[in-house]
């Protein structure tokens, strides 16, 4: 994967979407947190955190990553340039082409090359460690016991959205947040 780059930027603002790959480096709630994460080729990942998340990223990665926050845009880019290297790489298949130029903007001047690794990133996300098999099965599980409760909960009449908020209250009472729920019901279920 760090072939040609020194380092991998991957921006995660969850206001807007949530990045795929942060899911395998930032496991659980934390894929939520804003910022951006610095995969890099020598030394400890770096996590340039948003300042409302910085206290519990730190916190739950301290030993595993280097967080930092910003305040402004200026600190920000003075820890890209300090973390990222000359050679970046990042994912074109899900930078936006805004995302890709604002980011080069954080370099400007500097002489830096820009590499595509979004190939070289989905392979790494076909082999699963250890945890993330254990989270697989976790949500298997646990979408099974859901489906049963709702299932057994269904009567004539409901509509779609009914069924949608009863799976995604099932999942918030024991703890779990959905990605997404799709309920479609008769000429809706048809493609």
């Amino acid at each position: 994967m760090f072939d040609k780059v020194d380092s991998i930027i991957i921006p995660n603002y969850h206001n807007y979407w949530v990045n795929p790959l942060i899911n395998k480096y930032l496991p659980g709630h934390m894929n939520k947190s804003e910022g951006t994460l610095i995969l890099r080729k020598k030394g400890k990942s770096v996590f340039i955190s948003h300042p409302f998340y910085f206290k519990e990223i730190k916190k739950l990665f301290g030993k595993k990553l280097i967080v930092k926050n910003y305040s402004d845009g200026i600190t920000y880019e003075k820890l890209l340039q300090e973390y990222c290297g000359k050679k970046i790489g990042f994912n074109g298949k899900y930078n936006s082409v805004n995302m890709l130029k604002c980011m080069k903007g954080f370099f400007k001047g500097k002489k830096v090359k820009w590499y595509d690794v979004s190939s070289e990133l989905d392979a790494s996300r076909e082999i699963k460690t250890t945890d993330e098999i254990k989270n697989i099965s976790k949500a298997c599980k646990e979408t099974k016991t859901v489906l049963k409760k709702v299932i057994s909960k269904l009567k004539t009449g409901m509509t779609e959205l009914d069924v949608e908020s009863m799976f995604n209250n099932e999942f918030k009472k024991d703890g779990f947040d959905t990605a997404f729920c799709i309920v479609a019901f008769g000429k809706n279920s048809l493609s």
